[in-house]
């Protein structure tokens, strides 16, 4: 028969352990693979992180130095003087006015941030208007009428007023594109509003403070404004574009995490943001997934060989195990087959003060016990046999007896001998139930009925001496299974040995009752009674061995069968006051039968 692989022992301790260990460690393993993963995300945003924050302190440092210059206009008292004046007065070209563009081209000569400021426009309320560069790079009527000029012309705090980028074909800048820079000036003894100056920067301004960063390929850093448009790139190709409507910026604004993994294109990408502090505006860098990823590869072919380690070893000490507790189990097996074969040598296999040690002292115990028990029930058997061999022996053929006590029977009848007829009548009844009946166990009624034969025949032997007394009993008891001729000998020997030896009438008084499920049948008779002596032999062995006949099959008999049959808490039980009384009590299970 084809063996199973996982029957034996050992392969289901092996594969518990795997369970418990390797199972178990595959899961751990996964799990720091997560863990390992989201670690060399947030180390690449910490570190990449630093350099936005780098980014972002040169941006706002450079806001805040374009705000100084606007500052400036403030202040300079030539420029507020031309602004305090009437508009008659403006296109006269004198010393104060000389003095005001020459305050503004010193400016732009000693301060480094105007290298980036493509022109200037400043608009006086009162008509004034300077401008600074050819008429082919100054921004035309369409600026003035636009909703951003609107929105500074009636902003009253004096805030500088950043507007989208603009693409200006005309304009001899780099890629075409300049940001537009608002301010109102107000006067510093009225309050009221004098100005509005502009100021046109490159987007140089912000995309030069990205300088000294390795870009790897396809990653990108942008600086995007208010209206969701590029004003600063490490590639100038993506100025002026505008990621509103883009999946991923959509994305980024809606995650309260400051990056989110994301798929752009064929790409896929880990995007983090920074805010800036000054202006509404985003720093945001898309790193390529294939930086990433081959970190993560290293990570990965590292807890592999982690985890192909730790696997190796914990088959090398689930297998050292196996065997270990295998070893004695497979003893303990070879044991019990041995036992179930019929081989007993009640030696302990497995020595050791542990679980297995104490199973195999309980199995030799087991051992000897069973080979005990074995040997007990062949003692029993052989005493059963012997007894069914000695009940045979006093048979003779039933057909012979029973035709030649049917002879005389009619003869006495011929004759008119009515107690001749009578008792062998009863005789016959009698003989013909211990010799053609096979039946082991008869109906308790069946068994009285033996007994008023037995006595009756009796009674003519001894001529009226005997009298037999029968208590009622329930209905349930007749129909009780017991041993065929259980009582028999009882009275039997109370005839001879009690009521024969007394002078007088005798008396043998019967009562059979049921106590819970079982049934205890009292024969007492007022006899000579017994001594303790002849009580103990009723009941040895070796003494019954003696006795010669009929006598085999009496008492002890009885009493052996019984316990042979149902054990030792039933039996016989012989009470008798010497000169008084013998009563015989029979002890057995109630066994359900029909009454005849």
């Amino acid at each position: 028969m084809k063996k199973h692989v996982f029957r034996t022992f050992k392969s289901k301790l092996i594969m518990a352990f795997i369970l418990v260990a390797i199972i178990p460690s595959l899961i751990l393993g996964v799990y720091l693979f997560q863990i390992s993963n989201r670690t060399l995300i947030d180390n690449i945003y910490k570190s990449n992180l630093n350099t936005i924050t780098t980014v972002k302190i040169n941006i706002e440092n450079n806001l805040q130095q374009t705000a100084q210059i606007t500052n400036w206009f403030f202040t300079d008292r030539s420029i507020q003087d031309l602004l305090a004046r009437r508009f008659v007065g403006l296109s006269e070209f004198d010393e104060t006015k000389k003095q005001a563009i020459i305050s503004i081209e010193w400016q732009y000569a000693f301060l480094p941030i105007l290298d980036y400021a493509i022109t200037y426009v400043v608009v006086g309320v009162n008509g004034l208007e300077l401008r600074n560069g050819s008429a082919s790079i100054l921004p035309g009527q369409e600026l003035f009428d636009s909703q951003v000029w609107a929105d500074v012309s009636a902003e009253k705090s004096g805030k500088v007023i950043w507007s989208d980028i603009i693409e200006y074909r005309q304009m001899a800048s780099p890629n075409n594109y300049y940001i537009p820079q608002y301010r109102n000036i107000y006067s510093l003894d009225t309050g009221n509003k004098k100005a509005s100056v502009i100021l046109f920067f490159e987007p140089a301004i912000f995309s030069d403070t990205f300088e000294g960063i390795d870009f790897q390929e396809n990653q990108w850093l942008f600086l995007i404004n208010e209206y969701g448009s590029i004003i600063a790139s490490n590639d100038a190709v993506y100025h002026g574009t505008s990621v509103v409507h883009t999946d991923w910026f959509h994305k980024l604004q809606q995650s309260h995490k400051d990056y989110i993994e994301i798929k752009d294109g064929d790409l896929d990408y880990l995007i983090i943001k920074q805010k800036l502090d000054s202006e509404n505006w985003w720093i945001v860098e898309k790193i390529p997934m294939t930086v990433i990823r081959s970190q993560r590869l290293e990570y990965t072919k590292t807890l592999l060989l982690i985890i192909a380690c730790v696997a190796v070893l914990i088959m090398f000490f689930v297998i050292l195990l196996s065997n270990t507790f295998s070893k004695p189990i497979n003893k303990l097996i070879d044991k019990v087959k041995k036992i179930t074969m019929g081989e007993f040598d009640a030696n302990t296999v497995v020595e050791a003060d542990d679980d297995l040690g104490h199973l195999s002292q309980n199995i030799s115990i087991m051992e000897r016990r069973l080979n005990d028990l074995i040997l007990e029930n062949i003692e029993k058997e052989n005493e059963k046999r012997l007894m069914s061999i000695e009940l045979l022996q006093y048979q003779i053929n039933p057909h012979f007896v029973y035709n030649t006590l049917n002879s005389i029977k009619w003869m006495a009848t011929m004759q008119g001998a009515e107690g001749i007829v009578q008792i062998v009548t009863r005789f016959s009844r009698l003989l013909r139930s211990v010799l053609c009946s096979a039946d082991e166990l008869i109906p308790l009624e069946e068994e009285i009925r033996y007994i008023d034969d037995y006595v009756h025949i009796q009674k003519i032997k001894y001529k009226g001496k005997i009298r037999l007394i029968k208590d009622d009993m329930e209905d349930s008891l007749y129909g009780c299974k017991v041993f065929r001729f259980m009582l028999q000998p009882i009275v039997e020997n109370a005839i001879f040995h009690g009521i024969e030896p007394k002078e007088g009438i005798g008396t043998i008084h019967i009562s059979v009752v049921k106590v819970e499920e079982h049934v205890v049948i009292s024969i007492r008779d007022d006899g000579v009674g017994m001594s303790p002596e002849n009580m103990e032999k009723l009941f040895d062995e070796q003494e019954q061995k003696k006795a010669k006949g009929l006598n085999q099959i009496g008492i002890y008999n009885i009493n052996k069968r019984i316990k042979l049959t149902y054990g030792d808490s039933y039996g016989l039980e012989i009470k008798s006051d010497n000169k008084t009384y013998t009563d015989v009590i029979i002890r057995f299970p109630y066994i359900e039968g029909e009454k005849k």
